[in-house]
């Protein structure tokens, strides 16, 4: 409760056909400038910093490791909410940014 003023996260894990998944939703800084950037990545680092990091709910015990490490003991991790990251794409237009899409599907370029 209050870490972040008015921003925060919510985890659930769970074990489902023998998997471990982690459901997390979030709200972070708004706003396009460098200061909110920074400040959507502080409020990521507060979210994951607060995870539980001792013995976890699947009965490993901790490595001392990063508090990232927390996530990486799922086998899948579902990250949603309002994450307010912008793209900060050169393409110009929505017109012309939907058919650069549109084209890298038509080409199977996934990495585009």
């Amino acid at each position: 409760g209050g870490l972040s003023g008015n921003k925060g996260g919510l985890c659930v894990n769970v074990t489902m056909g023998g998997m471990n998944i982690c459901f997390l939703s979030s709200h972070l800084a708004a706003h396009r400038d460098k200061q909110y950037l920074e400040r959507r990545n502080k409020d990521f680092q507060t979210i994951v910093s607060g995870l539980h990091r001792t013995d976890d709910i699947f009965g490993r015990e901790s490595q001392g490791a990063l508090d990232i490490e927390v996530l990486n003991r799922h086998d899948l991790v579902f990250w949603f909410g309002d994450l307010n990251y912008r793209l900060d794409l050169q393409l110009g237009t929505q017109e012309a940014m939907h058919e650069e899409a549109l084209l890298c599907i038509e080409e199977k370029a996934w990495d585009q």
